[in-house]
Order: C-alpha cells, then structure tokens, then sequence
C-alpha cells in the first residue's frame, strides 16, 4: 500500500516542483512584459499624478529620494521607480544578473519624464541601455541617442513630438533576457532597435 501510494504521490510531487521552478525563472518575464505596456499608456505632458501612483501600487513602485532630501511623494513632485529581475537565474549561477525596470516623474501633477532601462550586471562589468521620454531634451531635438560615459548607459532620448516611428522603436527592448540562460551581453541584445536608429541615421552622441 505504501508502495503504490509512493509511486502515485512522487510523479506529482516532481511536476509540482518543476511547475513551481519555472513560474519562479519566468516570473520576472511575465511582470515586466505587463509593465511595460501599462508603462506606455503614461502619456508624458498629460497624464497625471493618480495615473503614475495607480501604476506604482500595481507593479510595487517605491519612491525615491533625490540628494540628501527624505522621500517625498504628492501630487506637487515624485519619482517613483520599478524594478523585476532574474533573481532565481542568477542564483543558480545560469546568468548574469539582469534587470528591467523604469522611473516616472510628476511635477505639479503631470508626469513630466517616463524612463525604461534594462542592464547587465557581473563583478567586474556593468551593461545599462534605456529610453527616456520626457517633455523636452536638453539638446533641443526631438530624438538624441546618447552614450553617457561616467556611469556606462547608452540610450535613446525623445519628446513626445518625436516620429512615431522612432518612439515605437526606444520601448522595443528584449525582455526575454531575462529568462535567457547565460543572459545577454550587449545593448544590442537589450535593445536591439539601438541598431536599427543607427542605421536610420541617428549617431550615437557621447557625454559624460
């Protein structure tokens, strides 16, 4: 009786495991998939504080501190900041710790920047590309692909007046690397469209 009840019970018990490992490995895939597209629903210049909180309660948005000033968060000025990983992956030694996640900004209750950024972390080397769409650009234009050299992130910049086409483009970042085994080693490989902007003719501007 035993026996049969083991050969019954084990098989389940196994697949439960297997079912449970794989929910955890693709657990970050699924969250930042759909918080990605929630993320885009933001409109940068319109949408406004509620929207951006509603978005922080769903997806466990925390709100950061700038310099040495405590935390704060109203309607008047707030930066909430999200974050998923590939935390499992990389505790068992399968990948590089990967990370995707974003930053929205509200000032005087309208989101005034939304920022995506995927990066690449190992001992001895850091990988960050992202794509920010605020409401306008330090450099003027309506697109700036930008290689900041202080703390290594390449990325591409627009405003909501940028072509269709190229804001598409910036959020097409490939999330499966973060259930990739061995993970990705390039921006090209985080986000792929970097290559794309390149071809089409927007040179990589460096600044520190």
């Amino acid at each position: 009786m035993h026996h049969h009840f083991v050969k019954i019970v084990l098989p389940f018990l196994i697949a439960l495991s297997a079912c449970a490992g794989f929910l955890l490995l693709y657990a970050p895939f699924w969250h930042a998939r759909r918080f990605l597209r929630d993320t885009l629903t933001l409109e940068v210049g319109s949408s406004t504080f509620l929207e951006a909180e509603r978005l922080a309660r769903k997806y466990g948005g925390q709100v950061i501190q700038v310099g040495d000033v405590p935390p704060t968060c109203s309607s008047n000025s707030c930066i909430f900041k999200f974050a998923f990983g590939n935390v499992w992956l990389h505790r068992l030694g399968l990948a590089p710790f990967t990370t995707f996640g974003g930053e929205v900004r509200v000032s005087d209750n309208i989101v005034v920047s939304r920022e995506l950024a995927m990066a690449v972390e190992r001992r001895d080397y850091y990988l960050e590309v992202f794509s920010k769409e605020a409401q306008e650009l330090k450099s003027g234009t309506a697109v700036r692909v930008v290689q900041y050299l202080k703390l290594p992130r390449l990325g591409i910049e627009t405003t909501p007046s940028a072509p269709q086409e190229v804001r598409v483009l910036s959020h097409q970042f490939s999330l499966k690397c973060l259930i990739r085994i061995r993970g990705c080693t390039s921006a090209e490989e985080l986000l792929p469209s970097l290559q794309e902007l390149k071809q089409a003719g927007y040179a990589i501007q460096s600044q520190r």
